[in-house]
């Protein structure tokens, strides 16, 4: 039940024909999708259970929406039920909304609403924001629950939605509510607006006589040798077995603890375990603050910025270490980072480099300066390759001229969208840190050209 092909014909070899055949059948169709529904529908006597054949054509609509749309109408034909017709729709309009075709609508159209799923009801706003079609935005958020309309991006949407067809206080209204979220969309509704943005800052209590006391317990005595003795994951695991053991009302403050001993990620995890989001002085931490302004001298990028990347990519966890290979604080590959320094005339790094903090914020500061001119100084484009990279954030240029908002809200990969909006976010914050003064966002509209590209 989980896709495994591989898998499923390692286990058919142990099994007689007469067993196997169903799964070396759901293996072909798991392996080559678009091969396999052609043999199927060449053939209009052979059987195939229906749970095959739309595991096969989402897999297809996922990776290959245009091929999918070659055979849609001879693969309905095959299953003409209503049931059958939008649970192929479905798969091909997402799939299509990914790969941000116009087409798109068409087949979210042929999709009932009840019908729609979560991430369905999503791009179905999302493939009509980019089509311009403003008027289908509000009916697809109309069409989620009343919770998901009021969730921060969709307030924001039906704001933007109302703003595009001249309802100028509906939209004055939404934004101004959508000013309480304290996040990326939030400051976006302050740009439209033409405000500054202050976060809202909300202390953790402290009690020091209770951070002491923790402190002085035997599990967190041996967190804090093995941080200092660069062996971080045992101090996580360290941290977890004696924070089990605090009292509730100790829990809190233990988070202060992490925080002074600089185990941010630790500390931001605790945090976000109680609901805590807001102490932006424990949270948003500046460590190794020589390194990052080198770094900024170097590449001419802001200090806020930087720090903004570091946070999201690694909680500023040294020795950070990625499934994909990405290594150190910034998050880059061994093979990145030595064409990043050859570029730039720097000391060509080990594997081992990339764990100093000193080369990794240098490389990865150089990196994003190139990015950021190689997409024509478009940050969220910069980020978007920083995160998936540079080839993805190529193919996700627009056709035309697109709004900045409606360009990051579609980003097809869940992670680089989250990770431009939240970069964006914590970027500023440690602009207010470091000014103390209200934040212009009004830089974040505006408008990314098809020709976002110096070369």
């Amino acid at each position: 039940d989980n896709g495994q092909a591989s898998f499923a014909r390692v286990l058919a070899a142990r099994l007689t024909q007469d067993a196997a055949a169903p799964l070396l059948e759901r293996a072909d169709f798991i392996e080559s999708p678009a091969r396999a529904l052609d043999a199927l529908l060449r053939d209009p006597n052979r059987v195939v259970p229906a749970a095959v054949v739309l595991e096969a054509w989402s897999r297809l609509a996922r990776n290959s929406p245009d091929e999918a749309v070659a055979r849609y109408r001879a693969l309905l034909e095959r299953m003409p039920t209503r049931k059958d017709a939008h649970e192929l729709a479905l798969p091909l309009a997402k799939g299509l909304a990914w790969d941000r075709k116009p087409e798109a609508l068409d087949y979210f159209a042929r999709v009932p609403s009840g019908a729609l799923d979560l991430v369905g009801r999503e791009w179905w706003a999302r493939a009509a924001m980019w089509a311009g079609d403003w008027e289908e935005v509000r009916a697809a958020i109309a069409a989620m629950p009343p919770k998901e309309q009021a969730d921060w991006p969709w307030l924001y949407w039906t704001a933007r939605a109302a703003e595009q067809q001249g309802e100028r206080d509906t939209a004055r209204t939404l934004y101004t509510a959508a000013l309480a979220g304290d996040n990326y969309y939030s400051a976006m509704a302050a740009a439209r607006l033409g405000e500054r943005v202050v976060p809202r800052f909300e202390p953790m209590p402290l009690d020091l006589a209770k951070v002491e006391t923790i402190a002085a317990i035997d599990a967190f005595r041996r967190v804090r040798e093995l941080a200092l003795a660069g062996m971080r994951d045992l101090a996580t695991n360290e941290w977890h077995y004696g924070y089990s053991l605090l009292p509730e009302d100790q829990r809190l403050q233990a988070i202060h603890l992490a925080a002074r001993w600089q185990i941010h990620d630790v500390a931001v995890a605790m945090a976000t375990s109680h609901g805590r989001f807001n102490d932006y002085t424990l949270l948003y931490p500046q460590p190794h603050e020589a390194e990052v302004a080198a770094a900024a001298k170097l590449t001419d990028l802001e200090p806020h910025l930087l720090y903004g990347v570091l946070r999201q990519e690694s909680l500023f966890r040294t020795d950070a270490a990625s499934s994909a290979g990405a290594l150190g604080m910034a998050q880059l590959t061994p093979a990145t980072a030595r064409e990043t320094a050859r570029r730039w005339s720097l000391p060509t790094p080990s594997r081992a480099d990339l764990f100093d903090p000193k080369v990794s914020i240098t490389l990865g500061a150089a990196r994003l300066a190139e990015l950021r001119e190689r997409f024509g100084s478009e940050l969220p484009l910069a980020l978007g390759a920083y995160n998936a990279g540079e080839a993805a954030a190529a193919r996700w240029l627009p056709p035309r001229e697109t709004d900045r908002d409606v360009w990051i809200e579609n980003i097809p990969y869940n992670e680089t969208r989250a990770y431009v909006r939240r970069v964006l976010w914590h970027s500023l914050v440690y602009r207010w840190l470091e000014t103390g003064q209200p934040q212009s966002t009004r830089d974040w509209v505006g408008e990314i050209a098809s020709t976002a590209v110096a070369r």
